[in-house]
């Protein structure tokens, strides 16, 4: 009976530490996680910086039409702020 017991025992050791990993497996998948997340945020921050820059060619167009602050900033969502800032920079690139 202890024999069996024995094996039983051995047997729940072994299926736990299969289903639990070592310490570097465990590890590993936590770098596997981490990288995916890092992956997915930066795609996101890709895509809002790639948005940013479309709005603010679309400003500078406006800006170079001679279009008043007020409708840019309302079909930009950029502040009068930032258009100061790119009619600034506009003015010192002529």
């Amino acid at each position: 009976m202890a024999i069996a017991q024995n094996k039983l025992v051995e047997k729940a050791q072994k299926e736990y530490e299969y289903l639990t990993g070592d310490a570097a497996t465990r590890r590993l998948e936590e770098l596997r996680e981490k990288a995916i997340y890092d992956e997915y945020f930066a795609y996101e921050r890709g895509e809002e910086k790639g948005e940013r820059r479309g709005k603010i060619k679309i400003a500078i167009e406006m800006v170079k039409n001679n279009i008043s602050m007020d409708i840019i900033a309302k079909c930009t969502g950029l502040s009068k702020k930032e258009l100061d800032k790119l009619v600034l920079e506009k003015q010192s690139n002529i």
